[in-house]
């Protein structure tokens, strides 16, 4: 997934040239103090039927630490699924995951200092496709699979408050007892523990019932998502949206959002609206262009991107879009400039040049 994973680029031109193709199999990297001595490293790896891998993937995929998200662009939607598992079960908990789960797995995990290791489980899938609901079971075959050799739920919240004493233990009344003295009225955070009615029956049920969820499931994978221009969005940029993590890293780089003090201003705010748009829950209106007018063109979402998108480039795609395509109005003042230029710029000369994103850049001699 992560060979198939799109490249970076900026203004149109790949980035990242010497990435290197990583092997089809499970990667493992160490890293150590330079005083260590790990003369015998070499020979545990390879004594293991292991390889040790160029330098130069070893470099890349420390850099690559916890960017596992970037293959999102391949879904453009994932299904999650994080669970513990000791680590003598860890070998038999891939054998049972490659057995039992049809869709590809992207799995990266850690090993942590009491025993277990935290898989983070990803299954590619799209959130508009009809099969993507019953696809989701594959998340509780992935946990029982955990369950079963020993592990667990990595954590509560809405989706798996039920499983809340397996996760919190002995600590599980402690933390009850500090929420309810502190957040009496279950403000913060709300339903995180409880979870909701609804949903803590339908795991169960899920889970009672999760060897036929799991046909199910595995019947419900799909090809290629294709998309299109659909209601003023072009096929590129929903695209984009629909493969956002939400990971919010671009927010404390965005000039506009600094400006304005709305996260609806920043890169993810803006994704996020046009999911809510193309799902009818939301109106494309001259205050929303004004929000995609506003970006600085700065590129510093570009460099923060977990997933390598070109938001700036769509951003500039929308532009083009809104204003030269659906005659939206820019800002007032240049209304006011566009209007008096061209009612005055017929008495001189000008030179007129389009840009990739169909911007025109005039320049003028009175």
């Amino acid at each position: 997934m992560k060979n198939k994973a799109p490249r970076k680029l900026h203004y149109e031109e790949v980035v990242d040239k010497d990435r290197p193709m990583l092997p089809v199999s499970y990667v493992s990297t160490f890293m150590y103090p330079a005083s260590r001595d790990v003369s015998g490293l070499k020979e545990a790896i390879e004594g293991a039927g292991g390889t040790i891998l160029p330098e130069e993937i070893a470099k890349y995929e420390t850099e690559e630490w916890f960017k596992s998200m970037k293959v999102k662009r391949l879904g453009p939607s994932f299904i999650p699924a994080e669970v513990l598992v000791p680590l003598e079960k860890m070998d038999k908990a891939f054998e049972e995951m490659g057995k039992k789960i049809k869709l590809p797995v992207l799995t990266e995990g850690m090993v942590i200092n009491d025993g277990y290791v935290v898989l983070l489980c990803f299954m590619r899938h799209s959130e508009r496709s009809v099969l993507f609901n019953t696809a989701f079971a594959l998340s509780l075959s992935i946990l029982k699979i955990a369950e079963d050799n020993g592990g667990r739920a990595y954590s509560s919240g809405i989706f798996f408050a039920s499983k809340r004493k397996s996760v919190f233990g002995e600590r599980l009344a402690e933390i009850e007892a500090l929420r309810k003295e502190i957040d009496p009225n279950g403000i913060m955070n709300p339903e995180t523990l409880e979870g909701k009615g609804l949903l803590n029956t339908a795991v169960s049920m899920g889970s009672a019932f999760e060897p036929f969820a799991r046909i199910v499931g595995n019947m419900s994978g799909i090809g290629k998502v294709s998309f299109k221009d659909e209601k003023e969005i072009p096929a590129e940029v929903a695209e984009l949206a629909y493969s956002c993590s939400q990971c919010g890293y671009c927010v404390s780089e965005c000039d506009q959002y600094y400006g304005r003090g709305w996260e609806s201003q920043s890169p993810r705010g803006k994704w996020f609206f046009i999911k809510e748009y193309l799902a009818g829950r939301e109106k494309l209106d001259q205050r929303q262009t004004n929000t995609f007018l506003g970006c600085t063109t700065c590129q510093m979402c570009d460099s923060r991107c977990e997933l390598d998108m070109p938001i700036e480039d769509a951003w500039m795609t929308m532009r083009k879009k809104l204003v030269i395509e659906e005659k939206k109005m820019t800002f007032p003042p240049f209304e006011i400039m566009a209007a008096s230029f061209l009612k005055r710029g017929t008495s001189g000369q000008t030179t007129e040049k389009t840009g990739t994103n169909g911007f025109r850049r005039i320049s003028g001699q009175r």
